[in-house]
């Protein structure tokens, strides 16, 4: 059996990264290519103090940046592409491999990928020639995949799903979205540190949320909406009914809509309250993480899986979000423990319902990382591990 050598290309949310160590235990040949222009926080050493261990295996390459469609030619993608067997790729990760005529074997979208690099929308005079260049090939070359790895979805996302599925096989159950490691406090996160764990010494209730902030919208139109306001708003009326409860939440300027989130904060008067980091690397995040009496997720679309939600599971913490379980259920039959809320009412009275009932709710959340490892983890990897020995 030949030993297929494998790219996974783009890194958006550090999910091949937490994908490439995972084969790499596996003794699979693979190497990261980072795109052009990915966010830094989703570099590798954003998610690793052990990055070193991984430099052999990323490499960074000069495209996959629809502004700069035509900066790049087919064949100097090709060039980069040529020693790979097996391409797993997210982002326009499609489209660019198309400029060199490669089909991806696995796509795994991570959102906008899907549901707005496969639109043509109006934009600047002199990037939109690019821009639809792009646009027309994604929506060629993600039809043109052999496994199409997406999570069961809203309606938004099925619909973009079905309009390009082509002849694929769908794996309905999440990607990894973290790869468990000890993450250690370092000269460059004590400070973060340090002021984390000097707000919890100073509360009663010590919050988290490593969300993005984004509201206002369509949740019919926008799948990226959060409910970013149901949480500040729900924060607001938990203060008013428990005036006794010293709380605070630590979150990151991130998003949208911070500076709408930060006025409507002093707007409800939660300025003492809500405490601001700037935008982080996952590693430091996950550590403060690691000091919060609740994770709070999203509160507008039903998901199972994203990344906030895998990194609370890792550390087995109680989570309030929203998820509608009749819609997912029966693709895990069965989920991980939640307080489940939607409004800011029920944020309000999930947060009482800890405070009132703090020993069930720990222990119903500790075994997070294991349905994790079960339902996820475990059968994804599997399923990568044989579409890999099957096309070798």
């Amino acid at each position: 059996m030949k030993n297929l050598k494998v790219a996974l290309i783009g890194n958006m949310n550090n999910n091949n990264f937490v994908l490439l160590r995972y084969l790499l235990d596996l003794g699979i040949d693979a190497n990261l290519l980072i795109l052009k222009n990915e966010p830094a926080h989703f570099s590798a050493k954003s998610d690793t103090n052990e990055v070193e261990k991984y430099n052999d295996k990323i490499k960074t390459v000069k495209w996959g940046d629809r502004k700069d469609w035509f900066s790049i030619s087919g064949k100097e993608i090709n060039n980069d592409l040529q020693i790979y067997d097996f391409l797993i790729g997210t982002d326009l990760a499609p489209a660019f491999c198309g400029r060199a005529q490669r089909n991806l074997d696995i796509f795994v979208p991570h959102g906008s990928d899907l549901g707005h690099f496969t639109y043509y929308r109006l934009t600047w005079p002199n990037k939109l020639i690019q821009t639809w260049a792009a646009v027309y090939m994604q929506r060629k070359y993600i039809p043109k995949v052999k496994y199409f790895h997406m999570e069961k979805n809203n309606e938004l996302y099925e619909k973009r799903w079905k309009r390009f599925k082509g002849n694929s096989i769908r794996w309905t159950i999440s990607t990894p979205l973290v790869y468990k490691e000890k993450k250690e406090i370092n000269d460059y996160n004590i400070n973060f540190i340090k002021s984390i764990k000097k707000i919890k010494e100073a509360s009663d209730l010590f919050l988290y949320y490593n969300v993005r902030h984004v509201w206002g919208g369509d949740k019919n139109k926008d799948a990226n909406q959060k409910g970013s306001d149901k949480l500040i708003r729900g924060l607001s009326l938990f203060k008013e009914r428990n005036p006794e409860i010293i709380f605070n939440l630590i979150t990151f300027e991130y998003g949208t809509k911070v500076h709408e989130s930060k006025k409507l904060i002093k707007k409800l008067k939660l300025e003492e309250n809500i405490k601001w980091f700037p935008l982080s690397e996952r590693k430091n995040i996950i550590i403060g993480m690691q000091e919060a009496d609740l994770v709070f997720g999203e509160f507008e679309n039903s998901w199972v899986t994203y990344s906030v939600i895998a990194e609370a599971l890792s550390l087995n913490k109680p989570i309030i979000t929203y998820r509608d379980d009749v819609s997912h259920i029966k693709n895990y039959n069965d989920l991980y423990y939640i307080l489940n809320a939607k409004s800011d009412i029920e944020i309000c009275e999930k947060i009482e319902y800890y405070l009132n009932n703090k020993d069930e709710v720990i222990k119903k959340s500790s075994n997070g990382w294991s349905w994790y490892t079960s339902k996820i983890n475990i059968p994804a990897i599997s399923l990568y591990k044989e579409a890999i020995k099957f096309k070798s």
